[in-house]
């Protein structure tokens, strides 16, 4: 067996009516991967060969909603469990297997090292609030976005991205944030953002008597 994909996660968005999406990184145990979205979930199935044919499915009873990110990983446990005897023949296909579980490990601990987030807080937002809220200079893919707010009312707000500041912009998401316990928002309009682009967040409604606004954004590099 070998490994010739560095692949250990890939990220599906859903439309409404897919119910089955196809991963193609290999996986030798159905406990090494993990999914963020579960709700209606019916099987994830790996194919019989991982050598030949890498992956599996991911299915659904009910179609995840339109924009609705769903990641797939893998994360294969850091043991080592091939037991050489001294003076015993040589298993190629155990030493092999081990090669490649290791392979597979460092692959997995790089794409958890590509991790990232950035956070904002508002003081006292206001409609009409632009405010730079990174730059990015790798492509970059949202993988969630945790809002909060003190005080009472709602905010109104809207995450932009483009390679040029002064232009109208790709809306990645626009939520009206309420929840003085936090949310985690999952479902995007473009959660991609290209190589050297800004992001900044828009403020288009207040009510009520909010403090702050909080935003954390966590990201893969691409």
């Amino acid at each position: 067996m070998t490994v010739q994909d560095t692949t250990s996660e890939q990220i599906f968005t859903g439309d409404g009516g897919t119910l089955t999406f196809l991963f193609t990184f290999r996986a030798d145990d159905l406990g090494w991967l993990s999914l963020s979205f579960t709700d209606d979930l019916d099987a994830i199935t790996l194919n019989g060969d991982q050598d030949s044919n890498p992956g599996g499915s991911i299915d659904y009873l009910i179609a995840p909603p339109s924009g609705q990110q769903i990641v797939i990983s893998r994360t294969v446990p850091r043991t080592q469990l091939v037991d050489y005897q001294r003076y015993g023949a040589f298993d190629s296909e155990s030493h092999e297997d081990a090669l490649d579980k290791l392979t597979m490990m460092f692959q997995d601990v790089e794409r958890t090292v590509s991790r990232k987030s950035k956070s904002i807080t508002v003081e006292s937002p206001i409609v009409g609030d632009d405010l730079t809220y990174y730059f990015t200079i790798p492509a970059i893919e949202v993988r969630e976005i945790n809002a909060v707010i003190r005080g009472t009312g709602s905010v109104t707000w809207r995450l932009r991205y483009d390679t040029d500041r002064d232009a109208l912009g790709t809306t990645i998401v626009t939520r009206s944030t309420l929840d003085v316990n936090g949310e985690s928002i999952t479902i995007f309009d473009n959660p991609s953002i290209p190589a050297r682009s800004y992001v900044w967040l828009e403020v288009t409604n207040v009510t009520g008597q909010v403090e702050t606004l909080h935003l954390s954004l966590q990201f893969s590099e691409q």
